[in-house]
């Protein structure tokens, strides 16, 4: 590698430049087994110029006898030599090709830096492709790699990495000066994924939970703890100013550390040594809120800038993926952070109910904050407290009507596994409903699905009990007597003016049964039993717009429309809407068996018969087999016990005296 800097101690872990005499640079690296010594390379009479340039390619090779000289097979086989030096030079004047190239080093050990420039010593550089190594150790909560690295029983020397580690964090954080507050002077754009990737190495340790980790991270004698919690509570300047986002990543990787240091302790030990450095305690309500501000400012300037240069950008699906804010997110770890520190400070607890009925962010964040208990293997029950994504304020409420009633819970743990099942059609559902809020009048047709569905059960229900009363329609109607009127007509009054007053479900249902009472004895049966089944085809066409508006269907394959039982079901029901109102109205009889699918009682007890009937039926055709089997050994081996002797009587007849009377 090339570095401007001039005075450098080279040490065994230094690249190697071959060069020629005359100070040019050569990119061919050395490798690192060659023994490093002083070059003594002989004085050559005959000179020759190297800025020569060579028509074919140069071949390095060195010789057994003096491993420090190298030569170059020139086209009429003489040899220049080359000397072996640091890796320090002064760089030659940049040409105009060179002018707009970023300079660098080259480092071997990351393809991906030759266009960046190392200013951390190779010593430290080479931290953080082991510190990932050490955090894949331990991924996927690794109990037996996390213990191995904090102490290792079959060695005769102890090494325990996690402390390493954290001192390792608490050394290049410059903790060691006792200045936490200056932490800007340390962090920098050069060795903050370093930090980083410390964070998260020492995060892997504790998670799982490993409570030996746990303890001795918080308990050791270094400052690393208080460093951790200085870069989640201190502003990191001039890094702050420079690169926001840098600062909230390296703000998230510390509070989910801290996390994994708390999580799953039921003793306050570690969450009092956490809170002895956050005083007072609501300076870690203050930085939450400030990166949420800042976090809505953010993206309200993304918003206009997108607006500016196109209307539709912002309607964009992809870039409704992404609407998460990461500054929210950051701020919300916070807030985590701080309700679980408040499980054991009393004022903490007191001051956050009281912000949150005032503060915009606490607000947010606890309106989009869960808790669950689970139960662990000891038999123990733990809170888990996790941040609940914005799509989920998507998810309609008969979605979450219908997983819940719908889950398969017939063994224990079947209904994790069925849930995990639906996740996909559920987190696809919750994407369209995001999309069809800028659609805003198929949105309100959609939200009002279930109303759509009880208006066409109830007129189904009117429209049967018509055809049971009045069929056949041809007998006529008889006069409707006076105060038979004026009480439907009283009834009429009473239930709008309650309607007006306080609309409810009840006074909805007589106002209606009122309604076509009246209609059938001013109007007539036909036009009212006609009428009711136009308004039936109508809402069930508007409920079956409103239901491919929650289910996105406009957006699936036509594969996956025909194959959607609800859809299909659905269509079948406003067919048979249709057949009644054009053939024939004893179609509307078969309306009523959307009972079954409305009520989940019926439907679950439906699901009980249909869900064994595969096994009912290869019951039946192994009964069928063995009566088969059985009837043919008959035949063959016990026909005769078959047959059955039958007398047989003949007609007579009697003589013309006697009385005449067949025998039968």
């Amino acid at each position: 590698s090339t570095s401007l800097d001039n005075n450098q101690n080279n040490d065994d872990l230094d690249e190697i430049i071959y060069s020629p005499k005359s100070g040019a640079a050569s990119p061919v690296l050395s490798p690192l087994h060659i023994e490093r010594q002083p070059s003594n390379v002989p004085s050559t009479d005959e000179s020759f110029n190297f800025d020569q340039q060579l028509t074919t390619p140069m071949t390095i090779s060195s010789s057994e006898s003096n491993s420090d000289i190298v030569a170059i097979d020139h086209p009429e086989g003489e040899l220049q030599a080359l000397v072996a030096k640091s890796t320090t030079y002064q760089e030659p004047e940049p040409t105009e090709q060179m002018k707009n190239s970023i300079d660098g080093s080259y480092d071997v050990l990351d393809i991906n830096s030759q266009n960046r420039r190392f200013k951390l010593p190779f010593e430290i550089r080479i931290m953080q492709p082991i510190l990932r190594f050490l955090q894949l150790l331990c991924e996927n909560h690794n109990p037996e790699f996390q213990n191995y690295l904090r102490l290792q029983d079959n060695n005769k020397t102890n090494y325990n990495l996690v402390c390493e580690t954290l001192k390792f964090l608490d050394a290049i954080c410059g903790s060691q000066t006792g200045l936490l507050g200056l932490l800007g002077n340390y962090i920098n754009e050069d060795n903050v994924e370093l930090i980083n990737q410390a964070l998260n190495t020492i995060t892997e340790y504790c998670q799982g939970p490993c409570r030996d980790n746990q303890d001795a991270i918080v308990n050791h004698e270094s400052n690393g703890i208080d460093i951790i919690i200085a870069i989640v509570l201190n502003d990191i300047t001039p890094l702050n100013q420079k690169n926001y986002d840098l600062v909230l990543e390296l703000k998230d990787n510390a509070s989910k550390l801290l996390l994994a240091v708390m999580e799953s302790r039921d003793d306050s030990t570690n969450a009092e040594r956490i809170l002895r450095n956050i005083v007072p305690v609501s300076q870690l309500l203050d930085v939450g809120c400030e990166i949420y501000v800042r976090g809505k400012q953010q993206e309200m300037e993304e918003k206009s800038g997108q607006e500016a240069e196109n209307d539709e950008a912002v309607h964009d699906e992809d870039a409704n993926e992404n609407s998460d804010n990461v500054a929210q997110t950051v701020g919300h770890n916070m807030y985590i952070l701080a309700y679980q520190l408040a499980r054991h400070n009393r004022e903490l607890e007191i001051l956050m109910k009281h912000r949150t009925l005032n503060d915009e962010a606490l607000s947010y964040y606890h309106k989009h904050t869960a808790e669950i208990e689970i139960i662990r293997h000891d038999r123990s029950i733990e809170p888990i407290v996790f941040p609940v994504p914005q799509l989920c304020e998507f998810l309609t409420v008969e979605k979450k009507q219908k997983v819940f009633l719908t889950c398969e819970q017939d063994e224990q743990g079947s209904k994790v596994k069925d849930f995990f099942e639906k996740f996909p059609e559920i987190f696809e559902e919750m994407k369209w409903q995001r999309k069809l809020r800028h659609q805003p009048t198929l949105y309100w047709f959609s939200s009002h699905m279930s109303l759509w569905s009880d208006i066409s059960f109830n007129f189904a229900v009117l429209i049967n009990i018509l055809v049971a009363v009045f069929y056949p329609f041809n007998k006529g109607l008889k006069d409707l007597d006076p105060r038979a009127s004026a009480t439907i007509w009283s009834a009429l009054l009473v239930t709008l003016i309650a309607i007006l007053m306080k609309p409810n479900v009840t006074s909805m249902r007589m106002f209606f049964v009122a309604g076509i009472l009246r209609s059938i004895y001013s109007v007539g049966l036909g036009p009212t039993l006609w009428l009711m089944g136009a308004i039936q085809v109508l809402n069930k066409g508007v409920f079956l717009v409103s239901f491919m508006g929650n289910n996105g269907t406009f957006s699936k394959s036509r594969y996956e429309n025909v194959t959607n039982f609800e859809l299909v079901y659905h269509v079948g029901y406003l067919l048979l809407c249709v057949l009644g109102l054009c053939v024939h109205e004893f179609f509307y009889s078969l309306l009523l068996l959307d009972v079954v699918y409305r009520e989940d009682t019926l439907w679950n007890v439906i699901q009980c018969v249909v869900r064994n009937a595969k096994s009912v039926i290869l019951t039946a055709v192994f009964a069928v087999i063995i009566i088969y089997l059985f009837a043919i050994c008959g035949y063959l081996f016990i026909q005769d016990d078959f047959l059955m002797e039958v007398n047989t009587k003949t007609l007579g007849i009697a003589h013309e005296n006697d009385t005449s009377f067949l025998i039968t």
